[in-house]
């Protein structure tokens, strides 16, 4: 009979752990709506919604309404590993939808972006205002997956995703006084 020793169980049972942990943490996001006043924007509200492993880093999508911005509309990063592409390389963003309401295709124009600092989140930036399409698309579909022109795709869980776009939208149109 084969056994192990700790320390070689130990091993073995972390790389186990470190295979997995991947798949568990998406099936750890979650979306969330927050608002809340920015001291680093004059103290002004500011709204964000976010599809990530609460309390942590692990984010896939990211958007932000804030006020004193020259755009009226949420400051979008899609995460997407942009390859060999440089921060402002215009893209087309293909969505493939599905769900109850059936399978819908959209194209978005963005650019790549890649933030500064080593943290932050990678991928495409998109302005959408808050009556954009893509906010259709994320909160009735049940499965969307995205892509660039010419890659692979990935795949964005929309579980929760309509209650907090609701309420993310509407704190961005009472940001920007659309009253409509």
């Amino acid at each position: 009979m084969f056994r192990l020793k700790a320390p070689a169980l130990l091993l073995a049972a972390a790389l186990v752990v470190t295979a997995l942990a991947p798949a568990a943490a998406n099936d750890d996001m979650r979306w969330q709506a927050f608002t809340y006043n920015d001291e680093t924007n004059k103290g002004r509200l500011t709204a964000h919604l976010t599809l990530g492993v609460p309390e942590t880093d692990a984010r896939q999508f990211q958007s932000i309404c804030s006020p004193g911005s020259s755009y009226k509309s949420a400051t979008t990063i899609i995460g997407y590993d942009p390859g060999r592409l440089k921060t402002g390389t215009p893209v087309t963003l293909i969505f493939e939808a599905s769900g109850r309401a059936g399978r819908e295709t959209y194209q978005l124009r963005g650019e790549i972006y890649l933030p500064n600092q080593e943290e932050g989140l990678s991928g495409i930036l998109v302005r959408p205002d808050t009556r954009h399409k893509l906010w259709e698309i994320l909160s009735t579909y049940r499965t969307v997956r995205y892509r660039i022109e010419g890659s692979s795709h990935a795949d964005m869980p929309l579980k929760g995703s309509s209650r907090a776009i609701d309420k993310f939208l509407r704190d961005c149109r009472n940001i920007f006084g659309d009253r409509n």
